[in-house]
């Protein structure tokens, strides 16, 4: 396991024109991993079934819902990338996290109020206020100071999982601020597959903890091999 991740490719970029098609193609893809990453039990069919606009009777009510907010938050990353306005902001952030989480979690529209934990690890997120806001400048500055797009695109990733800016939807909202950094510089987006999912828990578990990025890392590059492989190798 550590050899194939030793030896995973850097991520390239394709372009932004290329980037964007890779999206739109697989969006139902995208959709449904993320979804089913949150125990969500609506089948792939049945996602791509609910994007195009079909009425799907015998789901849960919740899992349907979820679904249409992603694919709303997926339809807004491609908008905001799509015409040239992109930027990685505090409102970027507060945006996406408002359509995935709505309905979900305790409140949307502004960095949380109170502390919250994470099951599994006893590490505790930043407090609410200074040390919040300290933990979302640390996250620009990661950002800022990382020469390669797609790693910083990760590190945004983990910085937001680790940080929890918000009540609830808090890794589903980094992938997708992920993906509008990786889009924007012209690199094919990526998704964690929900056929990882142990590993995925399990390191990200460990990247709690600890907070060194390495091994989270290098799966990160591992699932973007696969998106990257289907349109270009």
């Amino acid at each position: 396991m550590e050899n194939r991740h030793n030896t995973s490719p850097p991520p390239l970029p394709v372009g932004k024109k290329k980037a964007l098609f890779i999206a739109r193609t697989m969006l139902p893809e995208f959709v449904f991993n993320l979804a089913r990453l949150e125990g969500n039990t609506l089948s792939f069919e049945q996602v791509q079934a609910v994007m195009a606009g079909s009425y799907v009777t015998g789901v849960n009510a919740d899992d349907l819902a979820q679904v249409r907010r992603i694919a709303a938050a997926w339809s807004d990353i491609l908008a905001r990338t799509g015409n040239g306005k992109f930027a990685l902001t505090r409102t970027l952030f507060i945006e996406t996290n408002a359509i995935i989480a709505r309905d979900e979690a305790l409140m949307v529209g502004s960095f949380r109020a109170g502390q919250v934990s994470i099951a599994g690890t006893d590490y505790l997120p930043p407090s609410a206020g200074e040390p919040l806001e300290a933990a979302f400048t640390s996250l620009l500055n990661h950002y800022r100071q990382t020469t390669d797009p797609a790693i910083a695109a990760f590190g945004v990733f983990l910085d937001a999982a680790r940080a929890q800016f918000f009540y609830d939807g808090n890794k589903r909202t980094g992938q997708l601020v992920m993906n509008a950094i990786l889009l924007n510089a012209g690199y094919a987006p990526t998704v964690v597959f929900a056929d990882t999912q142990a590993e995925y828990d399990a390191r990200m578990l460990a990247f709690y903890q600890s907070g060194d990025k390495a091994k989270m890392l290098a799966f990160l590059k591992r699932q973007y091999a696969r998106v990257f492989q289907r349109f270009i190798a």
